[in-house]
């Protein structure tokens, strides 16, 4: 907090006495405006940057929620094209800034607070309302009076001391719901911390000439879409998390009468890797 709220002044800074005890209560009543002011300005200052911070979080965890939810079906559509951020695992890495984003909603009290602040802000200007009201028909009473009996004074005191006791209900009731909650996401993020990292699977793969006497030079392999990388002699293998994949295959075959001739020959084959199951993709180039 950049600024308190304010306290009441000290029961000396009051006189009693007969003639002087108009006064004196309408300082303390001022004071107590002046407390119930102060609170409710300290609540809406507040609430208005946590309202942006709780906008920019949520926003942010919903737009991103969005984007890891359609990557895996843009991912589908665009496996032909080259570069990481269009891979499926992408909408983990997503996922997990959208976790971590509602998280930090959550430590720092952003949408919580926002909501707090203002309930709380809400609570405070009916209350002073209620005094303002309340503190004039109380001074209707002693019209005619040079000022109020010990009596009316002690009563307009207890009054006040009411609704100064309500006052700092308001504001303790806000604190211990924040205090809860923060507890709660302390809680939450220490649980995460003794998490343990997932370990990744991780299938192998090859995929393999079956009749490399057709080739006529050398010949690439496309694993989803990813960039081309040259097989050495019948085979090249690979190692992906499990899930389909799709192998594409580019090379140049011997054409013509035997064999004299060159052209270039692509293919594309889909399949299923599965966790510690080694899996074979077998490519039968044509005979011409």
């Amino acid at each position: 907090m950049n600024r308190n709220i304010k306290t009441l002044l000290g029961h000396d800074q009051f006189d009693w006495a007969d003639g002087k005890r108009a006064a004196s209560l309408k300082c303390v009543c001022d004071q107590v405006l002046v407390k119930l002011d102060d609170a409710k300005d300290w609540y809406q200052t507040k609430r208005v940057k946590k309202r942006w911070f709780a906008w920019i979080l949520r926003v942010s965890a919903i737009l991103l929620g969005t984007v890891a939810a359609a990557l895996p079906t843009v991912s589908e559509m665009t496996r032909t094209t080259e570069g990481w951020l269009l891979r499926p695992g992408m909408a983990t890495i997503v996922g997990l800034v959208v976790a971590a984003l509602i998280l930090l909603d959550k430590l720092v009290g952003a949408s919580s607070g926002w909501i707090r602040y203002t309930m709380a802000e809400t609570a405070l200007k009916e209350l002073r309302d209620e005094l303002t009201l309340t503190y004039t028909f109380e001074i209707g009473v002693w019209a005619g009076q040079p000022e109020p009996t010990v009596e009316q004074t002690k009563h307009a005191l207890t009054l006040l001391q009411g609704f100064l006791s309500r006052a700092d209900q308001i504001v303790r009731d806000e604190t211990n719901q924040w205090k809860a909650e923060f507890q709660s996401a302390l809680q939450q993020t220490e649980e995460l911390a003794k998490v343990q990292p997932k370990k990744i699977e991780e299938a192998v793969g090859t995929v393999r000439i079956s009749n490399p006497d057709r080739l006529a030079g050398v010949w690439r392999v496309s694993i989803n879409g990813g960039p081309e990388e040259i097989g050495s002699s019948d085979s090249k293998s690979f190692r992906l998390t499990p899930g389909p994949i799709t192998v594409r295959v580019r090379a140049d075959i011997k054409a013509g009468v035997g064999g004299t001739q060159t052209r270039e020959y692509t293919t594309e084959l889909s399949d299923l890797l599965v966790a510690g199951t080694p899996k074979e993709v077998r490519i039968t180039l044509p005979l011409c």
